[in-house]
């Protein structure tokens, strides 16, 4: 009898609630999405550091590329370079999630040019035609001047030496910056059918017309830009 009695404590003992438990784990979030954080619009020759965040939390060294390397560049610490006018989507991609960013790109007009103009065109009637302005001489007038400018995304103003006027206008998504300005006096002067653009960053091309305007005549003169380029930046 007293054999079997501690057979039947040893069986209790062991079955019973005394043994420990190993613990469990908590689960690890899921990331469901990655989001990036950063300029939509872009200078050329300008770098700015986007930043990828999930919903768990920011991301530990996302995997950074772009689409369009020849409009913007991007490095493994997420660094966004402008190099060319266009669109491009950044991309982060962690725990199989992927985050995209869209982003436009344009020429940096922003500063101080300096740079030539030649004649190209010239056209006269009403009173202005007495005045010969379209013979030899000016069908091949040029000069000099300096153009001022300040940017704000796509939205550009300041002053052009030639006239002189004050401008403003933006840029177009192909990247042809359109101005406009106006002199009043004896006669109207304006500042019309600019296009300029910047193939290369301090570097600038492009045309333009003046347009005097008397009672009984106009004066319409066009011109080409020469050897513009951008002598400092804001």
């Amino acid at each position: 009898m007293h054999r079997w009695w501690l057979v039947c404590l040893a069986l209790a003992t062991g079955c019973g609630g005394g043994a420990s438990s190993t613990p469990t784990a908590p689960a690890v979030p899921l990331v469901t999405r990655i989001t990036i954080a950063g300029s939509e619009l872009l200078l050329v020759g300008k770098t700015e550091t986007f930043t990828a965040a999930s919903d768990v939390g920011n991301v530990t060294a996302p995997r950074w590329t772009s689409d369009a390397p020849t409009v913007a560049t991007v490095d493994l610490s997420g660094h966004v370079t402008a190099v060319g006018i266009g669109t491009a989507t950044i991309s982060a991609d962690a725990s199989g999630i992927r985050g995209t960013k869209l982003i436009r790109t344009l020429p940096n007009f922003a500063g101080s040019w300096k740079g030539g103009y030649q004649q190209i065109g010239c056209e006269a009637d009403g009173e202005f035609v007495h005045l010969q302005p379209c013979d030899s001489y000016w069908d091949f007038a040029s000069g000099t001047t300096k153009l001022t400018l300040t940017q704000d995304g796509a939205t550009v103003s300041g002053a052009l030496e030639f006239g002189p006027y004050s401008v403003s206008g933006s840029i177009s998504p192909d990247g042809i910056l359109s101005l406009t300005g106006t002199l009043t006096g004896t006669f109207t002067r304006r500042l019309q059918s600019v296009r300029f653009e910047s193939p290369r960053d301090g570097e600038m091309i492009g045309s333009f017309e003046e347009l005097t305007t008397s009672a009984t005549g106009s004066l319409r003169m066009r011109n080409e830009l020469r050897g513009m380029t951008r002598r400092s930046e804001p």
